[in-house]
C-alpha cells in the first residue's frame, strides 16, 4: 500500500477496502494495477499445432493447472498443453498429464521472452485459479490477443469480465466446453485491457497525486 496522508491510504486493488478499515483503521482508494503493456501485445505469429492450451502461473495447488490437463484429457488428442511456472506441482502434474495420455510440456525455465511469446502460440489460455489476487495471466493472454478461458471468481470478473469465456471453479465439463469452444474464437480485442496498461495506469495515479502536491 501507499501512505497518502494521516488518515488515508491506497491500496492495490486485490486488498479489500474493509480489510484495510480492520487492520489500519483507515478509509482507502482502490488503486488498479497494471499489467507489463510493453511486453504484453496482440502480434502476428504462428499458432502451434496442434492446438496448445497455455496455463502460466505459479505451481501450486491453489492455481489449478489440473483442470487444464484434465480438460485436455477430454478434448482428446487434437490438442496439447503447455504449463509454465515453477512450484512443488510439477511432479503430481506430469503424472496427471502421463495418466490421462495429455502430451504436456511442463516450462520451468521460461524468460520473459519466451512467456510473451508462448501467449502468441498458443490457441487457448487457460486460467482456472481458484484464489487471484489481481490475476495477471487472462489479462496477459487476452492483450496478447489469445482466446482466453477463466475461472469464475471475482478478479477475472472486475479485469477481464466479458474479453473471456468465465466458467463455474471446479466444473470440469463447464471448463472443457469452454476450451472447446474458444479453440474456435477469434482473437480478443486487446484494446479491451487499455485502462490497465503502464501509461494508462500512471496517468491515473498521478492524478490521485496531484492534489496531494499542491
Amino acid at each position: 500500500y501507499i501512505a497518502a496522508h494521516a488518515n488515508e491510504i491506497w491500496v492495490p486493488s486485490q486488498m479489500t477496502q474493509t480489510a484495510v478499515r480492520r487492520r489500519f483503521g483507515l478509509e482507502s482508494r482502490r488503486v488498479p494495477y497494471c499489467y507489463d503493456s510493453s511486453r504484453f501485445r496482440a502480434r502476428d505469429t504462428a499458432r502451434d499445432d496442434p492446438p496448445t492450451l497455455l496455463t502460466v502461473s505459479r505451481l501450486q495447488r491453489y492455481k489449478n493447472q489440473a483442470a487444464t490437463v484434465l480438460a485436455a484429457a477430454r478434448l482428446g488428442q487434437g490438442v496439447q498443453v503447455r504449463l509454465i511456472g515453477r512450484g512443488p506441482e510439477r511432479d503430481s502434474l506430469q503424472r496427471l498429464a502421463e495418466s490421462h495420455g495429455v502430451r504436456c510440456r511442463i516450462d520451468s525455465q521460461a524468460d520473459d521472452h519466451a512467456v510473451s511469446d508462448a501467449y502468441l502460440r498458443a490457441r487457448v489460455a487457460v486460467c482456472p485459479s481458484r484464489f487471484e489476487g489481481f490475476g495477471l495471466t487472462p489479462i496477459e493472454a487476452v492483450a496478447s490477443g489469445t482466446p482466453t478461458v477463466a475461472s469464475d471468481i471475482p478478479p477475472h470478473q472486475e479485469f477481464v469480465g466479458s474479453a473471456a469465456r468465465l466458467f463455474p471453479l471446479d466444473d470440469i465439463d463447464a471448463l472443457t466446453e469452454a476450451v472447446g469452444a474458444a479453440l474456435n474464437d477469434p482473437p480478443p480485442d486487446s484494446g479491451l485491457m487499455r485502462q490497465l496498461t503502464i501509461p494508462v495506469a500512471a496517468e491515473r495515479f498521478l492524478g490521485f497525486l496531484r492534489p496531494l502536491l499542491g
